[in-house]
């Protein structure tokens, strides 16, 4: 019997309502953990993201990711950025800055989220190694804001929400 085909919004909403861990793992080649201030990579399902350019569509790989449990909320998004997190849909991306970097955080169940440590250019195989530099290859910056949809089996597309005013 053949599955049912899921519209794009619904299997969006079902793969990014859950706990960080999980969608971590089935977004990113590895899971970033740190656990007693070891860091360790677990392996975990990558999948592409399209992202619309000046030059054109680009795809990389979701290299690295690190999940955050709202239960458990660093100092770089508790408080007022929490309800924030809080108050977003499943797949959609926020930006925070933090001392001199620029955060990309997508959204997942009840206020976990997952921040994109690591992309990797589908084309070039050049790795993007860091937030600041992922969220530069998204356009965005502090304050901006994102959405990722699936728009294929393994793959999502980003695509901006809006931009502040600047």
């Amino acid at each position: 019997m053949e599955r049912p085909i899921v519209p794009n919004e619904a299997r969006t909403h079902a793969f990014f309502d859950r706990s960080a861990a999980d969608v971590a793992e089935d977004m990113a080649e590895r899971v970033y953990e740190r656990i007693e201030d070891k860091v360790t990579y677990r392996e975990g399902r990558a999948k592409i993201l399209q992202v619309s350019t000046t030059e054109g569509q680009k795809q990389y790989v979701i290299a690295v990711a690190e999940p955050y449990s709202a239960a458990n909320p660093n100092r770089v998004w508790k408080g007022k950025r929490l309800d924030e997190i809080k108050a977003s849909k499943p797949g959609d991306i926020e930006v925070y800055g933090y001392r001199a970097g620029i955060l990309p955080f997508g959204t997942a169940k009840g206020g976990d989220n997952v921040l994109i440590r690591e992309l990797r250019d589908l084309e070039t195989n050049e790795q993007i190694k860091s937030p600041t530099a992922v969220a530069r290859v998204l356009g965005l910056v502090h304050g901006d804001r994102g959405k990722l949809t699936f728009s294929g089996e393994n793959q999502l597309r980003f695509e901006r929400i809006n931009t502040p005013q600047r």
